[in-house]
Order: C-alpha cells, then sequence, then structure tokens
C-alpha cells in the first residue's frame, strides 16, 4: 500500500531514530522514537506532513538523541 510505503519514506528521513507507520485501522500515520531517545511516546499525524511536523517539534524540544 502506498500509505506504508510512505511511513517506510518518513522512517527514513529520521534515519531510524524513530519507527513509523501507517494506521490501516485508523487512517493516521504514527511514530515513536527509539532508544535511547530522551522522551517516551508516541505521535500521530493525519498526513504524511503532520506527522514529520510533529517529528519536528518533538527533536526540537527533547533534542535528537544520541547517535548510535
Amino acid at each position: 500500500m502506498p500509505q506504508d510505503t510512505t511511513a517506510q519514506s518518513i522512517q527514513s528521513q529520521t534515519r531510524g531514530r524513530w519507527v513509523c507507520w501507517y494506521g490501516h485501522a485508523t487512517g493516521h500515520y504514527w511514530g515513536m522514537p527509539r532508544p535511547p531517545y530522551p522522551w517516551f511516546g508516541i505521535v500521530e499525524g493525519d498526513s504524511p506532513e503532520m506527522l514529520t511536523a510533529r517529528i519536528a517539534e518533538v527533536d526540537k524540544y527533547h533534542g535528537r538523541g544520541r547517535r548510535l
């Protein structure tokens, strides 16, 4: 499905710091940072642009985490 490919693309843009997926039941895009990120939670966007913006918002506030 194209939404799955889009979610994979967003995940790739974060260089693997975030796990991203498309919720087929919800119709929304979701993201969750991988440890050792300084924040644990899930963000949601109703579009790829919204998810990307929410990830950027969390990154801006908490930093991008440690590089592995």
